[in-house]
C-alpha cells in the first residue's frame, strides 16, 4: 500500500517537476521582452512628442540616444533588440498588428518609418552585432572600382554567414537551458528517490 502511494507520488512530483522546469523560462523570457516593448514604447512616445517640430534627421538622432540609453539602462534589453533598427522594426510591426503594448506610439508610425529608413541609411548591415557591423564595414572601406563587385559579393557572403551563426548560437542557447533544467530534474528526482529508500 505505501509502496504504491510513493510511486504515484513520485510520478506526480516528477511530472510537476518536469513541467516547471520546461514551460516557466519560455513564460519569464516572452513576459520579459512584452515588457521593454512597453516601457521602451512609452519612453519613445515622450520623445516624439517633444520632438514634434524637429526634422527627420534630429528625431532620428533622439531616437538613437533613447535606444543607447534604454539599453544601458536595461542590459536585457540587448538580447531581444540587438540595435536600434531591430528595436524600431519590432514596435513598427507591433503597430502594423494592432498590439496593445504600443498602441500609444501608433500616431506616430509615419514618422518612425522614416527614422527607421534614415537610420538603415547611416546604419548599414543591421541585422548583425555592433562587432560584426564594424568588420563588414572596414570591409566596404577596401572597396574601389576596380574591385567593387568582388568587395560586394565577399560582403554579402560574409554577412549571411554572420547571420547563420547568430541564428545557431541562439538555437544552442535555448538547447543549453533545456539541458541544464533537464539535468536539474534528473537530480531531484534522484535525491526524492534516495530519500524515500532510506
Amino acid at each position: 500500500m505505501y509502496n504504491d502511494l510513493y510511486s504515484k507520488m513520485i510520478v506526480v512530483f516528477t511530472l510537476m517537476l518536469l513541467i516547471y522546469a520546461l514551460i516557466i523560462p519560455f513564460i519569464l523570457n516572452t513576459d520579459d521582452k512584452i515588457k521593454h516593448i512597453k516601457w521602451s514604447a512609452l519612453a519613445l512616445k515622450n520623445v516624439l512628442k517633444n520632438c514634434e517640430q524637429k526634422d527627420i534627421k534630429s528625431i532620428s538622432k533622439e531616437v538613437q540616444l533613447l535606444y543607447d540609453e534604454y539599453v544601458q539602462e536595461k542590459p536585457s534589453a540587448k538580447k531581444y533588440f540587438s540595435n536600434v533598427i531591430v528595436w524600431l522594426d519590432t514596435i513598427i510591426l507591433r503597430i502594423n498588428t494592432e498590439t496593445k503594448s504600443v498602441k500609444c506610439v501608433s500616431g506616430y508610425y509615419e514618422v518612425l518609418k522614416n527614422v527607421r529608413e534614415l537610420l538603415d541609411e547611416t546604419i548599414p548591415y543591421s541585422n548583425c552585432t555592433q562587432y560584426q557591423q564594424g568588420i563588414l564595414n572596414d570591409m566596404y572601406g577596401l572597396r574601389t572600382d576596380k574591385n567593387k563587385a568582388i568587395v560586394d559579393n565577399i560582403i554579402g557572403r560574409t554577412e549571411s554567414e554572420f547571420l547563420r551563426l547568430q541564428s545557431d548560437i541562439r538555437k544552442n542557447d535555448r538547447s543549453n537551458k533545456l539541458s541544464l533544467m533537464i539535468g536539474i530534474l534528473g537530480i531531484a528526482i534522484s535525491v526524492l528517490l534516495a530519500i524515500i529508500k532510506f
